[in-house]
């Protein structure tokens, strides 16, 4: 596939296997009354199925992303997504699938999960991306690669002249994870009409505040968004969840607004935890967490992570062995929560 291929002319890598699959039909939805899906017929308005399709929430996400309706996949979560993404492009037995390390575990998880190899390319020193090392022909090929821009969990960017160049030259479907972009106003749609191939997975779980809601979407050439409905699970959003998420999308002055306390906040525990002895270095973030490593090395970690929670935290240890040996991911939290895990830090080897 060439990277500048025609939008419209491109058509999604399907397995053969998948290649006469149909999307799951729970009958013609049309008007009158229901009694052809062996609902309760009372019990208003929970007893009925949701719309096999949640357009109305598809057309919303439509709207603020700035791409037309058929570009937009909505799933339970974004974890969803990352599931049927490589079951529905990737065939067990043949293909693997690309993720970087250290970056967010559930790309590799699901690839397990559905029988795939995993070919991992190593982030470097500071956690960017290297492109040349992902193009590398040494490599096994891969039909999907997975991105996360920031990235999880070190809060860094990867870096979009290397994102690029890795767009120019990798053939198979790229899926940037843009699930913290808000928080560093990462958006690579402008990239989607020059790469049909281009992925962007995006939630409500983060800058949204919706995380209980677990609402996750894709941007993508409608190529892909066809082929994710034939392989979703019907009413995988439930309708309650759809109407919550409609309504907190009206309000997005209010996401914006929490987003700059988020980083006012991020940008002031920085300064904070630089300070404390314990801490070798607070890593940039362009998120609403960040990763810092103790010092001195061995478990140091490990007994300032036990120390938060004997405080009544909850922060994430990473182990005591590669990139991410003794460092800890601690999410930006109320006034309150932070003054307490500074107090904690700062005392920590006192």
């Amino acid at each position: 596939m060439k990277a500048k291929e025609s939008l419209w002319s491109w058509k999604a890598p399907v397995p053969a296997s998948l290649a006469a699959l149909e999307a799951y039909s729970a009958g013609e939805e049309r008007a009158g009354r229901r009694l052809h899906a062996n609902e309760m017929p009372w019990g208003e308005p929970w007893n009925r199925y949701p719309d096999p399709v949640p357009d109305a929430l598809r057309q919303a996400l439509a709207e603020r992303a700035g791409v037309t309706a058929d570009s937009v996949f909505t799933g339970n979560g974004s974890d969803e997504i990352i599931d049927l993404l490589q079951r529905a492009f990737a065939e067990p037995g043949q293909d693997a699938v690309m993720v970087c390390s250290p970056s967010f575990s559930m790309y590799a998880h699901a690839a397990l999960l559905n029988r795939l190899p995993v070919v991992t390319v190593p982030l470097r020193p500071d956690f960017s991306f290297d492109a040349q090392a992902a193009l590398d022909p040494d490599l096994a090929p891969t039909p999907i690669a997975f991105l996360c821009d920031p990235n999880n969990p070190t809060g860094n960017r990867l870096g979009d002249a290397e994102l690029y160049r890795f767009l120019l030259r990798y053939p198979g479907l790229v899926v940037i994870d843009e699930a913290y972009g808000e928080f560093a106003g990462a958006d690579h749609r402008s990239w989607m009409q020059e790469f049909p191939n281009l992925i962007l997975l995006r939630t409500l779980s983060k800058a949204w505040g919706l995380a209980g809601l677990r609402v996750g979407y894709a941007l993508a050439h409608p190529a892909v968004v066809q082929t994710l409905d034939r392989v979703r699970m019907p009413y995988s959003l439930a309708g309650p969840v759809r109407q919550l998420a409609l309504r907190a999308l009206a309000n997005a002055d209010l996401m914006r607004t929490r987003v700059q306390r988020v980083v006012v906040s991020r940008d002031r525990l920085v300064r904070q935890l630089e300070s404390c002895p314990v801490v070798e270095q607070v890593y940039p973030s362009d998120a609403n967490f960040l990763l810092l490593r103790c010092h001195p090395p061995g478990d140091t970690a490990a007994l300032l992570e036990r120390a938060a929670t004997q405080a009544g935290l909850r922060i994430r240890r990473f182990g005591q062995e590669g990139p991410l040996a003794n460092c800890l991911r601690i999410s930006v939290g109320t006034a309150s929560d932070n003054a307490r895990l500074v107090a904690v830090v700062k005392n920590f080897l006192a």
